[in-house]
C-alpha cells in the first residue's frame, strides 16, 4: 500500500530552456503521463512539489486530477531538490502517511512496475529504497520510503550548507536499500530525464541497468559520523561510485576533529 507519491516539479529548468514538466512526451505533458499511471495504481494521495502557490496554480490549469501542492519549507535555507524532500517528510509525517514514492517530473517513461516494485522493496519502518544502476550510480530523485523518516536533513543543512538528493536516502533512520535498476523494471530509458528537449525524441539513459541488491543498515542512528565511516567502506567495497563520492566529501566537512 502507497500512501502517498510526491512529484518534484520545482527546478526551474535552465537547460531545457522552458517549462519540461508540461512539454509534450508522446502526446501527453511529462507530468500529466506520471499522474496517468498513478491513478493506474489507484493511487488517492498525489502531490506536486513546488516553490509557490503561481505554480501550483498553474499547473493545476494545466494537468489532469492534480488539485493538492505542497510548498518549500523556506526555513530551510539549502535549496533545490534537498529542501524539496525535507518539506515532504514533514509533510508525510504530519497527515501519518506510513510509506511514500517520491518521482521527478522530468522521468515521463516511469512504469507503474518501477513504482511497485520500489516500494516493495523496503525492508522495514525507517527504511528507504533507490534504483541501483550498474555503473554505481543511484537513480537519486525515483525514492520509496517507510515512516518514520529521517529528521536529520536540517542539521545537515545547517552544517555543510547545502543539501543532496542522496541524503534523505543515506540518512534514512533505519537504513537503505539499493535495489538493481533491473529488478524494478527490464528496459533503461524508463529512467531517461527530459534534462534538454532531445531527450524527449532519444529517451536514452546514461545509466545501464544494475543488478546489485544492498540492504546497508545504519550501525547508529544517532551518530553521524559513524554512519558515514560505515557506509565509506560498503560503497567502496561494492563500487557505489556515486555514494561513495558523497561521504567522501561529507566525512571532510561533518567530521571534523
Amino acid at each position: 500500500m502507497i500512501d502517498a507519491v510526491y512529484i518534484l516539479a520545482g527546478g526551474d529548468a535552465r537547460r531545457f530552456g522552458s517549462d519540461k514538466n508540461i512539454y509534450l512526451v508522446d502526446g501527453y505533458e511529462s507530468l500529466n503521463r506520471i499522474v496517468n499511471i498513478l491513478k493506474y495504481l489507484n493511487i488517492k494521495n498525489i502531490f506536486l512539489s513546488v516553490k509557490d502557490e503561481f505554480k501550483c496554480n498553474f499547473y493545476k490549469s494545466i494537468l489532469l486530477d492534480i488539485d493538492k501542492c505542497i510548498y518549500d519549507n523556506k526555513k530551510i535555507k539549502c535549496p533545490g531538490p534537498g529542501r524539496a524532500l525535507a518539506t515532504i517528510f514533514d509533510h508525510a509525517t504530519k497527515y501519518g502517511f506510513k510509506k511514500i514514492i517520491i518521482l521527478p517530473g522530468d522521468m515521463p517513461w516511469i512504469t507503474w512496475r518501477a513504482i511497485k516494485r520500489l516500494s516493495a522493496s523496503i525492508p522495514g519502518p525507517g527504511w528507504a529504497a533507490v534504483p541501483l544502476h550498474g555503473n554505481g550510480y543511484v537513480e537519486a530523485l525515483f525514492q520509496a520510503h517507510k515512516a518514520p523518516y529521517t529528521d536529520k536533513l536540517i542539521k545537515i543543512c545547517k552544517i555543510r550548507k547545502k543539501l543532496r538528493s542522496t541524503d534523505a536516502i543515506r540518512f534514512a533512520l533505519g537504513g537503505h536499500a539499493l535495489i538493481g535498476s533491473g529488478y524494478i523494471d527490464s528496459f533503461n530509458f524508463i529512467y531517461s530525464h527530459i534534462n534538454e528537449k532531445i531527450d524527449v525524441y532519444t529517451r536514452l539513459s546514461k545509466n545501464s541497468l544494475g543488478n546489485k541488491i544492498l540492504f546497508i543498515k545504519n550501525i547508529n542512528k544517532n551518530n553521524i559520523c559513524e554512519i558515514l565511516y560505515n557506509q565509506l567502506y560498503i560503497y567502496k567495497k561494492y563500487n557505489i561510485i556515486h555514494l561513495y563520492n558523497h561521504v567522501l566529501k561529507d566525512i571532510k566537512i561533518l567530521c571534523k576533529k
